[in-house]
């Protein structure tokens, strides 16, 4: 007696609990805000903090450049000075006052090419700060991606697992038919609460694993507010009809050639070359012209009279040649020869990292599609099997086991089914990450 109340009591729990999960579900699904994966991936750029930090980094790199140009122009300066003679000889010509105030402008015109270089440098340093901003561009997108699909997966594995608890409650409903004409033992019917009992964690946790890919999914957009996790959803209309496999060679052309770090690293190679020749024309001398106009002149007045100044002027050539810096610029060219060989082995070091990267990528993307094509016939398979179980269930000829396993290989066959269809999306992410194929 006590069993049978046992049972009943599971039953009991268990219905509720189904009925709690349907009337939660038809709740969450009431005017939600359907986000598209191209609305996520326009609101994620338009929100990331590493994207603005690398507009940032682009903008004090286009200011380099600029403040580099400035060197080709003449430099102009006004000055303005006046004076209390406090104390001086008699007999010098001066007075209690001076003042002094003018015009000075000098033009660098022959540097013998270090001017044109560092020029140069800064041009291509601005070409990386532009290169940074696309190499954070294509992350961003490549995790919205990432993280979209996995609300995807998440979301569907909740919706297995539930569909999972409802069949075993029709399982049970059948077993409470075969019980009334006296078929079914009480093991069976434990058995069947138990499997019933047993799947409400696995729902509970996919719930909860689904809340948390949301909400890291709603800070990615740029949110913080995690109330808005109930409000939204994503569109299921995200996968190909087909999935043809993909030909690597074709991808790696496309990655050597459009990559940005790749572009980046072999313009640091190119920047290091022209600092090294940068440096080397420092022994050379450089060649500029100066003039000056000035109004001068003492006075015993606080404020010395116009006629009290005289007019100075000047123009003149300067030609300065380093003779002798105690070594200090063979050492930097030196440094500057190491980080250049640096700057090369990064080059190659990177290269063999993304083809590495995207041949794995292209190996797994193209695995993928032969297991979908496994998946969906096991799924075919565990289909039919579960119904054919089921009829043989409730003729008597299957004992609960017997059903409760063919429901959970069904169950299982589902969610593999789901995997490969997501890993197959993230892996053609990625490869358009790698390969340049990202619109930009």
């Amino acid at each position: 007696m006590n069993t049978l109340k046992k049972t009943i009591s599971i039953f009991i729990f268990c219905c509720f609990a189904g009925v709690s999960l349907i009337f939660a579900g038809a709740n969450e699904k009431k005017n939600l805000m359907i986000i598209t994966l191209d609305d996520a991936i326009k609101t994620a750029l338009k929100s990331s903090e590493d994207l603005k930090m690398a507009s940032n980094g682009k903008a004090v790199k286009s200011s380099d450049f600029l403040k580099a140009k400035r060197e080709k122009y003449p430099y102009l300066t006004a000055s303005f000075s006046w004076a209390e003679n406090l104390q001086y000889p008699q007999g010098m010509g001066l007075n209690d006052y001076s003042m002094d105030f003018g015009l000075s402008l000098s033009q660098k015109i022959f540097t013998f090419g270090r001017m044109e270089k560092t020029i140069e440098i800064a041009s291509k340093q601005a070409e990386i700060g532009l290169l940074d901003e696309n190499a954070t561009k294509r992350e961003i997108i490549y995790l919205t991606k990432y993280a979209y699909y996995s609300i995807y997966l998440a979301k569907r594995i909740h919706e297995i697992h539930y569909e999972s608890l409802e069949r075993a409650g029709q399982n049970k409903a059948i077993l409470e038919e075969r019980s009334s004409s006296g078929r079914a033992s009480k093991y069976e019917n434990i058995k069947a609460a138990s499997d019933i009992a047993g799947r409400i964690p696995s729902v509970n946790d996919a719930k909860a694993n689904l809340n948390t890919i949301v909400h890291t999914f709603i800070i990615l957009l740029g949110f913080d507010d995690f109330d808005i996790a109930g409000k939204v959803d994503i569109s299921s209309d995200i996968f190909k009809s087909e999935y043809t496999p993909l030909d690597h060679r074709d991808l790696i052309s496309k990655l050597l050639l459009n990559h940005p770090s790749l572009k980046k690293l072999k313009l640091s190679v190119s920047t290091s070359q022209d600092n090294i020749d940068m440096l080397k024309k420092l022994y050379y001398p450089e060649i500029s012209v100066f003039s000056s106009y000035n109004r001068r002149g003492y006075d015993n007045s606080f404020a010395p009279s116009y006629k009290a100044l005289s007019d100075y002027s000047m123009i003149g050539l300067n030609f300065s040649v380093p003779l002798f810096d105690g070594g200090l610029r063979r050492e930097n060219i030196y440094q500057a020869e190491i980080l250049e060989n640096n700057a090369r082995l990064s080059l190659e070091k990177k290269r063999k990292e993304l083809i590495l990267s995207l041949e794995n990528a292209v190996s797994k993307y193209n695995e993928f599609i032969k297991t979908l094509k496994a998946n969906e016939k096991a799924l075919n398979l565990a289909e039919t099997s579960f119904m054919m179980s089921k009829d043989l269930f409730r003729s008597g000829y299957l004992s609960v086991t017997d059903l409760n396993d063919a429901e959970l290989y069904l169950t299982g066959q589902k969610i593999k089914k789901e995997v490969t269809l997501v890993n197959l999306e993230i892996n053609l992410a990625e490869i358009e990450k790698l390969s340049g194929a990202l619109n930009e």
